[in-house]
């Protein structure tokens, strides 16, 4: 928990038992940590980050010089032509990406698809305007929030039929043939799925650091309602709680889709990843 307040800037909403719920002002339930005795272990299915979007460039030139300060060590540094990134991993090894989207106009699309890339970021530049603006990083802006979630699979075709053809988000970029992104409402993605582990990989022991489930937002009832008619077409076995729907995808991930965000900590379960753009059919 010190990890999440001292550097990236997160404020503990509250707690309960071995659970914290860390936030910012406008999105205060933005990541849940529980206390696991086990290790981590390495290439398995799960978690490959979480990506905390902040709204402005300047912002991201503040932490990168606040990481740099602090000699903490940075795992990478991109740009993706629609975005600018910074990657950095927790004390448990559980992957963070930090980053701010160039403007919508910028992108470059073909067919329906969004050109990304994996380019070097000019970080002479960023710190140079993070100078200029004479300021120090603060903690993350109240208005921070959750952009994407990039996970790991062991079967990339199951697991990209699932996110398109039940959760009903469109393929809007592919990195080879290991990684789909995918998204609603014309972003360049909120979820990235990946095989880079190899196809075999199992799933983490339980009592492994790394993520317990993340969340998705519907923009109401009825695409709620459409999603249930989805699930049980199909088949997929769910588990539904007031409005929340607790369901697994094929490599096990879990999450649950609802129309509410998660706020109390009696509801809501270890380690939550919410994506703030809306989602749906």
């Amino acid at each position: 928990m010190q990890f999440y307040r001292d550097l990236p800037g997160l404020t503990v909403q509250g707690k309960q038992h071995r659970t914290c719920l860390l936030g910012t002002g406008d999105n205060p339930y933005l990541l849940g940590l529980t206390e696991v005795s086990g290790d981590r272990t390495s290439q398995t299915t799960g978690l490959y980050h979480f990506a905390i979007l902040l709204s402005q460039r300047w912002q991201l030139g503040q932490l990168l010089k606040h990481l740099l300060d602090s000699d903490y060590p940075l795992q990478g540094a991109s740009d993706h032509l629609v975005s600018e990134a910074v990657y950095f991993a927790d004390p448990d090894g559980n992957g963070i990406e930090v980053y701010a989207d160039r403007p919508t106009s910028l992108w470059s699309r073909d067919n329906g698809k969004v050109h990304m890339a994996a380019g070097p970021l000019d970080m002479d530049a960023f710190l140079e305007e993070t100078d200029a603006t004479q300021q120090n990083w603060r903690g993350l802006p109240h208005d921070a929030g959750i952009g994407h979630i990039h996970l790991r699979v062991n079967d990339l075709v199951a697991a990209e039929r699932f996110y398109r053809e039940i959760l009903g988000f469109n393929l809007t970029a592919r990195y080879g043939d290991s990684a789909p992104f995918l998204a609603a409402g014309g972003y360049h993605h909120h979820i990235g799925l990946n095989t880079w582990g190899g196809p075999h990989v199992s799933a983490p022991a339980m009592t492994a650091p790394g993520l317990e489930f993340f969340t998705i937002l519907l923009p109401n009832s009825a695409a709620l309602q459409s999603l249930l008619g989805q699930l049980n077409e199909a088949e997929i076995p769910y588990t539904r709680k007031h409005e929340n729907i607790h369901l697994q995808d094929p490599t096990g991930n879990h999450l649950i889709v609802t129309v509410e965000p998660l706020g109390k900590l009696t509801e809501a379960p270890e380690r939550a990843f919410s994506l703030p753009h809306e989602t749906g059919k």
